[in-house]
């Protein structure tokens, strides 16, 4: 049977996750690159619960793309928990 948390937890799963937000990052200029490196990213890991906060940036490309980050986890996590089985509450 497919287990969605020791995946996440395979190191080799994780690697391939990385590699492709590496290939992504790619096609950034450096100029954006350091823009990102400028953006503070904050994540809170509790017991039960998990906080993530990006913060904004001064480049019009970068802002776009984390924006889109956002919403594609957004998107993303509450489908993955429904599918587990989980009621989720998506506050906006």
């Amino acid at each position: 049977m497919f287990n969605f948390t020791d995946m996440l937890s395979n190191p080799r799963a994780q690697e391939a996750m990385l590699k492709l937000m590496s290939q992504q990052m790619a096609n950034f200029s450096p100029e954006q690159k350091q823009a990102i490196a400028r953006v503070k990213a904050k994540v809170i890991k509790r017991a039960r619960g998990l906080e993530i906060t990006l913060g904004e940036s001064d480049d019009p490309v970068v802002e776009k793309w984390i924006s889109g980050f956002i919403n594609s986890w957004g998107d993303l996590l509450p489908k993955i928990l429904q599918s587990a089985g989980f009621t989720v509450d998506l506050y906006e």
